[in-house]
């Protein structure tokens, strides 16, 4: 559960009203967010077959 807690103290973080000031900043937010949440979905991919768990798409 950790992981999503971190996830979403990101994207607070991302929408931060000072945050959203710098385009720069949001884009590079995004970016980052993006690769996390694809290096989750591989790690999930890898880790719930071997716990029994099936995967749906």
């Amino acid at each position: 559960m950790r992981i999503f807690e971190t996830a979403a103290r990101g994207l607070r973080h991302m929408h931060d009203a000072e945050e959203l000031r710098c385009l720069e900043n949001v884009s590079e937010g995004y970016y980052q967010a993006e690769q996390a949440n694809d290096q989750l979905k591989k790690r999930l991919l890898e880790i719930l077959p071997k716990e029994g768990i099936e995967i749906v798409d």
